[in-house]
């Protein structure tokens, strides 16, 4: 039975829950907010809510879907007593990010922007494609939809991608945002060849749901591995046998 406390009771961690309930495998003992949160204090459904960080030490794996001061915060607790980490809170600067990786010193951490089996297959592919393609003089553009009022554009995953293609290529794509609505995610990958020859690729999030059940999938995965720092590509396509 793998413990597990979740950092972020927002629309995304709500579904984290229920995927943590669904799972036999799976105890969540505790849910980690911020202070003036309403339900701090209260026990529902055998969980826990508290503010109080340490708790981190006591669970087997730690998810983040909360903010990256809260990573900042959380980080030290769970690098001092081992706990291993899922972060898919978005929007980290470089200097945070330096300290997830220092922290991945002494636990493992898995920094994905994207926990989706889809996804993920895309992180590893599009490389392959683009080196190919863009040898041919072909390009590419990302676009991104998400729902009105999220704060980071580009999102975490179109920045993921285009990475991949500038460490595949030595080449930039652009990546263009649109925030309206209440998109869950949206990511279009157009690559372009010099005659007109196009391949769109879509993927598409219907649900909420489908990050919850992916990061609690994952966060087991993280138990009784060695420290470093992972990411979902790591641990996802090392099972499709690539």
């Amino acid at each position: 039975m793998v413990r597990l406390a979740l950092s972020g009771y927002g629309k995304v961690g709500q579904h984290v829950v229920a995927a943590a309930k669904a799972d036999p495998e799976v105890k969540l003992v505790a849910i980690i907010e911020r202070k003036d949160h309403p339900l701090v204090g209260s026990i529902q459904e055998g969980v826990t809510f508290t503010a109080d960080a340490s708790e981190i030490r006591k669970v087997d794996v730690l998810i983040e879907f909360s903010t990256p001061a809260a990573v900042m915060e959380h980080l030290g607790y769970a690098a001092r007593h081992g706990v291993p980490v899922l972060i898919a809170t978005t929007g980290l600067t470089p200097e945070q990010r330096a300290v997830v990786e220092k922290a991945a010193e002494k636990a493992p951490v898995l920094l994905t922007s994207n926990v989706t089996l889809g996804m993920n297959v895309l992180f590893a592919l599009l490389p392959q494609m683009a080196k190919t393609l863009f040898e041919a003089g072909w390009t590419g553009a990302i676009t991104e939809t998400h729902r009105a009022g999220k704060k980071d554009a580009p999102s975490g995953t179109a920045l993921r991608l285009q990475e991949g293609v500038h460490q595949a290529t030595g080449k930039e794509i652009p990546a263009f945002s649109i925030r309206a609505g209440n998109v869950v995610g949206v990511h279009r990958i157009d690559l372009i060849g010099p005659s007109g020859e196009t391949i769109e690729i879509t993927h598409r999030v219907q649900s909420r749901e489908d990050f919850a059940m992916a990061s609690v999938a994952l966060a087991k995965k993280l138990v009784g591995l060695p420290p470093a720092l992972y990411d979902g590509q790591d641990l996802i396509t090392r099972e499709l046998g690539s």
